[in-house]
């Protein structure tokens, strides 16, 4: 079974899949601040529909937690493209900038 933001599915009907996508992608919570839910729709979803009807089946958003990542938003997407999406439970700070990107409350700090 495959974990997808609307629930599992199998793995038969993941079809044509995508990997690696980013439906939004926000450095910082600030920068996040500045995106509302239905905006991000209102842009993303014409593209994933159009990419339902070339045969895409499945997207894997890699959008980390606190790179901009809105489950509400990826799960409103599903639904509306009837596209699978799957997404992760990591942080990121692959540029290396000592935690800088990941969200405070996801740090943890030793005394």
């Amino acid at each position: 079974m495959i974990n997808t933001v609307l629930g599992k599915i199998s793995k038969e009907n993941l079809g044509h899949t995508r990997i690696h996508e980013h439906i939004l992608w926000a450095w910082t919570e600030e920068v996040k601040s500045e995106f509302d839910r239905k905006t991000v729709v209102d842009i993303m979803l014409p593209h994933l529909k159009e990419l339902k009807s070339l045969g895409c089946n499945t997207l894997v958003e890699a959008t980390t937690e606190g790179a901009g990542k809105d489950v509400h938003v990826l799960k409103e997407l599903s639904e509306k493209s009837e596209i699978n999406i799957i997404t992760n439970c990591g942080i990121w700070d692959g540029l290396d900038y000592y935690g800088k990107y990941i969200p405070e409350r996801m740090i943890n700090k030793k005394k």
